[in-house]
Parts: structure tokens; sequence; C-alpha cells
């Protein structure tokens, strides 16, 4: 089992439908764990924190929910190690928690590579129609996705903001974010390039 796993007992699927990359609180996974549609993971590395309590993952551990407590490169890691593919990512990137201390992801170069591996890596987890789904209010995440994924054998989505609705109905990340940047929230989709047959 890995380190970054919660311990007990679950099914190792070899196909996630949802996984939650930075999934905070979790009231999302949670949400859609209750639709019983498919196998669910959420990461972040703040749940190191709380591993001596595991009390506060019993309703996601009761609704089949897989908890990693690592970062996607963890959590990457071990999907290729598993054989393990998802159908879909979710990652939504507030910008004014990037510069944050306990932020996996810190705006700088060091920032950069690390999105990049995440698109360099992305491929190798994805199923062959699924897809990572962006929301982001930070100009330069979609710059470098869009100069980046191309390269990997990605293709990326036209992004488009997101309305008042589509904040209110977000995520607790999401609708934060529409507290500072109402205007300017944006979401788009990195999915694998598929080749065509001749």
């Amino acid at each position: 089992m890995s380190a970054h796993a919660i311990p007990h007992r679950v099914n190792n699927p070899r196909i996630f439908r949802r996984v939650y990359l930075g999934s905070g609180e979790g009231e999302e996974p949670l949400r859609e764990a209750k639709r019983k549609r498919g196998k669910i993971a959420m990461v972040d590395p703040v749940y190191r924190r709380h591993w001596h309590k595991p009390a506060l993952f019993t309703p996601f551990i009761k609704q089949g929910i897989h908890v990693h407590a690592g970062t996607y490169r963890t959590f990457f890691r071990e999907m290729i190690r598993n054989r393990q593919r998802a159908s879909s990512f979710f990652l939504t990137m507030p910008q004014y928690t990037l510069s944050s201390n306990g932020s996996s992801l810190r705006r700088s170069r060091v920032f950069d590579a690390q999105l990049i591996d995440l698109i360099r890596t992305l491929p190798k987890v994805l199923t062959l129609n699924g897809k990572l789904v962006v929301t982001t209010d930070y100009s330069s995440v979609i710059e470098l996705f869009s100069n980046n994924a191309p390269s990997h054998g990605l293709i990326m989505s036209w992004p488009t903001k997101l309305s008042e609705r589509d904040i209110r109905n977000g995520s607790r990340d999401t609708q934060d974010m529409g507290l500072v940047e109402k205007s300017r929230i944006y979401r788009f989709t990195v999915k694998r390039k598929l080749l065509r047959k001749n």
C-alpha cells in the first residue's frame, strides 16, 4: 500500500471515473461519490497534516473514495505502478493561493516545471478518451498549457469564461475565486490527441 494512501479496504480499480487534484475539504468528491457512478480519488498533500486523525476521513472512506495524502506526482506514480487510468482529472488553480507556503504548486520556475511535468505525465494516466479539466483565474496557467500540451500528444480546448451560475455551483475554490475575480475565471480541458487511421 502507498505511504500516501489512507489504510482502508477498497477495491483497487483499473479506472478512476474522477480524480480531484488539490481536493481540499473534499466537498465535491463526496458529492460525486454519493451518485455511485464509479470510483473516485481525492489528492492533496494537506491531508498529511491530519493523518493522525483518521476519523476526519471516515465520510470519504464510507463512500469508497480513494484518499491520497500526496502531490499529483506521487499519485501519478502510484497509478502508473498499479497500471491505473482515469477518465477525468479536475484541477482548480486559484491565483491567490499559488504563492502560499502550503501550496504544492507555487508560481516560480519550480511551479512551471511542476506543471510541465504534470502535462508530460498526463498521457500515461488518462484513458483513451479521458480529459483534464482546469479551472483558473491565472492567465499564465492557460499560457503554459497552451505552449506545452501539443508537444506531449495533448490537445487543449479554447478557455471559456465561467458564468456567475457556474461559479455559484462550482467547488469551494471556484466560489472563492468568484469573490476575487468574478469577471475572469476560465475553464478549459486537455485531452489526448487521437491518431487518425489511414
